[in-house]
């Protein structure tokens, strides 16, 4: 199966990826998605574009993984595993991982796109950086 990964050092700490992760106002904001329920089930509505229902299946303090549990094309079942480390000069290392694909198809392709984009806008919230709206 084809898999997504990406990864980044951002000058923030765990703790703070972690909340970007974990809290609903912080995934509005770097998701730039109208973002509702939570904390183990959250449904992300991205304007002009699809929506997303993830379900929390773990988290501790190095990473949380989410399901798909209702998306466009195949993403429905696949799985994103956000992995976080200790990085050199007190950054910290975020790993993502996005499982489950059945082929690196078109769609598999726009996903890859916007996890690097989605990632760079996490760095930023974990870093404290204000993200503004469209």
């Amino acid at each position: 199966m084809a898999q997504i990964r990406h990864e980044l050092k951002v000058q923030a700490a765990r703790s703070d990826v972690l909340r970007a992760l974990t809290d609903r106002m912080a995934l509005e904001r770097w998701n730039r998605a109208t973002v509702s329920g939570g904390p183990q089930e959250w449904t992300l509505a991205y304007p002009d574009g699809p929506t997303f229902c993830w379900k929390v299946i773990a988290a501790t303090q190095d990473g949380v993984t989410w399901r798909c549990t209702d998306g466009p094309g195949d993403a429905k079942g696949t799985e994103v595993t956000f992995e976080i480390s200790p990085a050199d000069k007190g950054r910290t290392q975020i790993q993502v991982v996005h499982r489950g694909w059945g082929e690196a198809d078109e769609n598999f392709a726009k996903c890859n796109t916007l996890w690097a984009v989605l990632l760079g806008r996490l760095a930023l919230e974990a870093e404290g950086f204000e993200i503004k709206k469209r």
